[in-house]
């Protein structure tokens, strides 16, 4: 027994041994036929030509190509430039690979790499080969054709490409890589890139280099390290600029969209990959964490918007024509934690979803965590108490009308401490306003109060104009907390309809935070501040200031035409006349400017008549006053489409030669004019309203 296990161990010790020899003895015939084999499988699979220059060992297992080149096939006129060039290669080949024809290469250093893709016009380039699918058999192409569903997740199929592109990254990369001296470059008709790789090694799952990277104009200097576990889809990557005090600058934003996006720092990890064939639904896992963000575009903010230190875990998931971000996906701003999930899908039309909620936070923690360039006015705030956030919108481009929005910022005992910039407390007594053109620059200089003789208490004015400014703007002024939900959903509606900003949904409140803290400039970040003063108005406990103070202020600061700020100043420059002596039709005019008080003379032709809008307004109004108790049947049946101006403006107004009404020059009267306290089904408030104005639910309609 023995002696027959001494005799195959013999025996398979001269096998190895005659099979090591021979491989050593024939390993340049097997490196040659291994090498054509590969350039013959390149060559089958794509319309290129794959060069590959002398090819020799260096040692047992070493072997070294001196270069390489793949050039796409001519399908035209003229010559496609070369795709990729390699000057040289040495790698360490398994031999046992090698006798299959199949080598498989590791420890791989590359040097002078030249990867160049050409797009010349919109059909042709030196690189689009390879992202073609396979061919498909007729078989394959008449089953895509009956099953439309199919056909539709083919022509888009986003899942299945993100789980191509992690495939590819992952299963290709060699235990160990030392690349030098790598350009990569793009050049279109209308961009350049180009990365250059000064090196780049990669050893026992652990990676560092450095890249050069132009894009158009804009340049970066990146310095880059990290792990990866191919096996289990695992990559971890932190990048940071090179020189000292330097920054990384966002490509292409700047040109495409005249914004910028800058950083310290940017990490991710990858922590792993999930792939269902059947659904063609990829959904990866990972973390990301930016340092000194900065964002600047003119419509977010007048500054950069700089955010505390962010990240974000995420779950994300792509299918064949959707996107979605799921839980248990966090998002960290300083110590603000916000717990977001959101889809987007393109068919059967564009249809968005999104949910955030927060955690219930010291409100300082928040206040402390909001990016600063922002919110320049409370910048500094200090309060007590807790905040919580929650937000819920689903939209759908096919159907406007059933979008979903549902907005709620609560607060628990919250109590502010100490002001920022601007001290919001100051609405409850006398103040100087300063009012500013659209430019930003300051046009009047006033005082809020009992010392400015033009000031008027909020029950020295007619009663009549409160109550024309509330049904026309904000009917439930004195009873919401700054803001109607249902406004701002109607003024989506209808700026998603026309595809511009065509409605507003400020509530008096939002307009007069507008107006005495905040600039003029319309942009996103404004509006955004607008509304979080507002809330901190209206929620405090107790209330900085009573709602009739607030329409006191309101009433005495915003602009009723060209630089004419205050109801004192406007019943003066129109009628000659004071606040408390408006009338019901005086004050439904003033009303009905309100929205675009500098443009007050288009309500009038040349002989001080109203034209069509205006005298809509004024039965509109009237009408909805009436309904609601606000004026007595004397004072509707009163009502009457016009005023009677006896102020300066008459004078800017009235420019024809006498005051006999030519009918050729009148605005034509509209049917409305000629009805009484009773308006037909077609022309209710529900069914057309006029612009500017609101509805009962305090949505707005006038421009």
């Amino acid at each position: 027994m023995r002696i027959a296990l001494w005799t195959l161990l013999g025996l398979l010790v001269v096998a190895a041994s005659t099979a090591v020899f021979l491989g050593l003895r024939y390993r340049k015939q097997i490196l040659r036929r291994a090498v054509a084999s590969v350039t013959r499988r390149v060559e089958a699979r794509y319309p290129v030509r794959l060069l590959i220059g002398p090819a020799r060992f260096t040692d047992l297992t070493t072997v070294m190509v001196d270069g390489i080149r793949l050039v796409p096939r001519v399908t035209g006129s003229s010559p496609l430039d070369t795709l990729l060039r390699v000057g040289r290669v040495t790698a360490t080949v398994s031999l046992k690979s090698a006798l299959k024809l199949r080598p498989v290469f590791s420890d791989i250093q590359l040097d002078d790499v030249q990867l160049t893709a050409v797009k010349r016009d919109s059909v042709t380039d030196n690189f689009r080969f390879l992202l073609k699918s396979p061919k498909r058999t007729a078989a394959q192409a008449r089953a895509a054709a009956a099953d439309s569903l199919a056909a539709t997740r083919r022509a888009r199929p986003w899942g299945r490409v993100l789980n191509g592109v992690v495939d590819a990254v992952f299963e290709n990369i060699p235990p160990a890589v030392n690349f030098r001296h790598i350009t990569v470059t793009y050049t279109s008709p209308r961009h350049f890139v180009r990365g250059l790789l000064p090196h780049l090694a990669v050893a026992d799952g652990r990676f560092r280099g450095r890249a050069v990277l132009t894009v158009d104009s804009v340049r970066n200097d990146v310095r880059f390290n990290g792990t990866l576990n191919p096996s289990d889809y695992q990559f971890a990557v932190i990048a940071y600029p090179a020189r000292r005090g330097a920054r990384l600058t966002a490509p292409y934003i700047g040109r495409r969209y005249h914004a910028g996006l800058s950083l310290d720092t940017v990490s991710l990890l990858l922590d792993g990959k999930e792939y269902d064939a059947a659904t063609e639904q990829c959904t990866v896992r990972g973390l990301a964490r930016v340092k000194g963000l900065r964002v600047n575009h003119a419509r977010l903010a007048a500054h950069d918007i700089i955010f505390p230190e962010t990240a974000a875990r995420f779950v994300a998931t792509l299918g064949p024509d959707y996107a979605s971000l799921n839980q248990p996906t966090a998002v960290q701003l300083g110590r603000l934690v916000v717990y977001p999930t959101a889809s987007f899908r393109l068919r059967p039309s564009k249809q968005v979803e999104l949910h955030v909620q927060t955690n219930e936070l010291p409100a300082n923690d928040v206040l402390a965590s909001l990016p600063r360039g922002i919110f320049d006015e409370i910048d500094g705030m200090q309060a007590a108490g807790r905040l919580k956030y929650a937000l819920d919108f689903k939209l759908d481009m096919a159907k406007l009308d059933e979008l979903e929005l549902k907005s709620n910022l609560q607060g628990t005992h919250f109590r502010v401490t100490r002001f920022g910039a601007a001290d919001l407390s100051k609405l409850a007594r006398e103040f100087p306003y300063t009012a500013y053109n659209d430019k930003g620059d300051s046009v009047k200089t006033f005082l809020v109060g009992p010392s400015n003789p033009e000031f008027v208490r909020y029950d020295e004015v007619s009663p009549y104009l409160p109550l024309a400014i509330l049904t026309a703007e904000d009917p439930r002024f004195f009873i919401h907390q700054g803001f109607m939900e249902s406004a701002f959903r109607k003024s989506m509606i209808q700026n998603l309809r026309e595809r511009r900003f065509a409605r507003g949904g400020s509530t008096l409140s939002m307009q007069l935070v507008k107006n005495v803290f905040l600039t003029r400039k319309k942009t996103i970040g404004r509006k955004v501040e607008e509304v979080l003063m507002t809330w901190i108005i209206e929620h405090n406990q107790p209330r900085f200031v009573s709602k009739e103070r607030m329409f006191e202020v309101y009433l005495n600061v915003i602009e009723w035409g060209p630089k004419r700020y205050g109801v004192t100043e406007a019943a003066r420059f129109f009628f000659g006349k004071r606040p408390a002596d408006l009338t019901l039709n005086e004050s439904l005019f003033l009303a009905s400017i309100v929205p675009a008080p500098r443009r007050y003379r288009q309500s009038f032709d040349s002989y001080g008549n109203l034209r069509g809008k205006p005298r809509y307004f004024f039965k509109l109004i009237s009408q909805l006053m009436h309904e609601r108790g606000l004026i007595s049947d004397i004072d509707y049946q009163k009502v009457w489409p016009g005023v009677t101006l006896a102020g300066a403006a008459r004078d800017l107004i009235v420019t024809a030669r006498d005051t006999t009404a030519d009918t050729l020059d009148m605005a034509p009267l509209v049917p409305l004019d000629f009805i009484g306290p009773t308006v037909p089904p077609d022309l209710q408030p529900d069914r057309q309203l006029p612009m500017g104005a609101k509805k009962e639910d305090g949505s707005d309609v006038l421009e």
